[in-house]
């Protein structure tokens, strides 16, 4: 899922009280009690009351720019936390405060300063593990072209674009299934929703529903209307190791295929991971997938061509980040192993693949990658064993058109290259497309 990475996260909005005994009789007042009780238009007025006796109070200053925060009113939170830093220039606590207020109001560049301000000023404090934490999230959503947004109850991802495919899928060249041309405009629409029944600053779980739908309007290629519905859960605990952010996560979902409307395959996928910032602008992610495959149609003979199958997954991937963390380059390996009940589709391999993200100019965001897929089928029945060496290359670029509309334009190669020359092709698209984020 788009958003899987991203919530991980995000969470971290929620500020933590941190009991100073400094604060305690300031949370006893009628403002403090107000605020503690989350009646925050009273708070508000009793703030500014005591601002007026204590204008260079900067505890209180802080209070009234966290009320403020709390209204949604972040314009006038960010002009009180900058009275309070004309005042303390090196205070961590009202640096992070006032970056968890910009990050809520979508200023991802400002809130990074912020927090990189409190690593410099206290990198060891319970600000500085938040502030790390934040950064990381704010980086996971640049990688996932994702705007900084607070875990709400409930999220939405909504998606729909076109493709121009010159060589529609199973019509591989120098092969011909249909009569005419192989080519064709392909539709797709993708939406995902979740609702977050854990929101905590150090857990994050939810379920999730999704759909997939994708048709050629040519009526050559009906056949290839294809539906895809799931149903998962998510469960995700963030923490420190020393002062490495660290994050665990642990999925289950449900997918059922349809092809034109008949029952393709179903699929049942567990999935751990751990993701771990070692130093401050790289991630490193390790995770194992374990998937069910059963499929509607087990071919001629279900002991030769039957595909369901144990699948096992293992991989690591690194980011490493540049440019504030705008930019991102990214290289991963990951091993499968298929366990098919069909010898046909046992298989053994691995991929190996490379990315690399960056700014453009109008707040336009990059991306280039490239990745080989090295297949064996150890099994195969035939004159010679089955291998595959598939080679791809993706462009594209994105912009947030608001604060929840993402628009994209993509370019993806194929070249995969058999030891049966039938199934040997070479492939492109090009599409586009418009995303709604919420």
């Amino acid at each position: 899922m788009i958003l899987r990475i991203v919530v991980v996260t995000v969470f971290f909005f929620t500020i933590i009280g941190v009991a100073l005994a400094e604060e305690l009789p300031l949370l006893e007042t009628p403002a403090g009690k107000a605020f503690k009780e989350k009646r925050y238009d009273n708070a508000l007025e009793e703030f500014k009351k005591l601002v007026e006796q204590n204008p260079k109070d900067v505890l209180i200053l802080r209070y009234l720019a966290m009320t403020l925060d709390r209204l949604g009113k972040y314009d006038d939170a960010i002009k009180v936390y900058e009275q309070a830093l004309a005042l303390t220039p090196q205070n961590p606590s009202i640096h992070f405060h006032m970056g968890t207020t910009y990050y809520k109001a979508s200023s991802k560049d400002k809130a990074v300063g912020s927090f990189n301000k409190v690593l410099e000023l206290a990198p060891d404090t319970i600000y500085g593990k938040m502030a790390r934490q934040y950064i990381e999230a704010l980086s996971q959503q640049r990688l996932q072209l994702q705007p900084p947004a607070p875990p709400n109850p409930f999220g939405l991802y909504f998606q729909v674009g076109a493709q121009y495919d010159p060589n529609i899928p199973s019509a591989p060249d120098d092969t011909s299934l249909y009569e005419g041309e192989k080519e064709g405009y392909r539709i797709f629409e993708y939406l995902w929703g979740t609702y977050r029944l854990i929101r905590t600053p150090s857990w994050l779980g939810g379920i999730e529903l999704s759909t997939y739908q994708s048709q050629y309007p040519d009526s050559a290629f009906d056949r290839f209307r294809f539906s895809l519905y799931s149903i998962g859960a998510s469960l995700q605990h963030t923490t420190t190791v020393g002062r490495f952010p660290f994050i665990v996560s642990l999925q289950y979902e449900y997918r059922s295929a349809l092809l034109e409307g008949d029952s393709y395959s179903k699929s049942h996928a567990v999935s751990a991971g751990t993701q771990i910032g070692l130093i401050p602008e790289t991630m490193t992610q390790l995770y194992y997938k374990y998937t069910n495959d059963d499929f509607k149609d087990e071919g001629f003979d279900p002991a030769f061509s039957s595909r369901d199958a144990d699948n096992h997954a293992v991989g690591i991937s690194q980011v490493i980040y540049f440019a504030n963390r705008k930019g991102n380059i990214k290289a991963g390996y990951e091993y499968q192993k298929n366990l098919a009940k069909g010898m046909n589709f046992d298989t053994d391999g691995y991929k190996v693949s490379a990315g690399l993200g960056f700014p453009l100019i109008w707040e336009i965001q990059a991306s280039l990658g490239a990745d080989y897929t090295h297949e064996k089928y150890p099994d195969f029945q035939g004159p010679v064993i089955r291998e595959t060496d598939r080679t791809g290359y993706t462009a594209g670029i994105s912009r947030w058109l608001s604060r929840h509309i993402l628009a994209r334009l993509d370019y993806a190669y194929t070249n995969e290259k058999s030891t049966y020359d039938v199934l040997t092709y070479k492939r492109w698209t090009l599409g586009g497309s418009v995303a709604y984020v919420y």
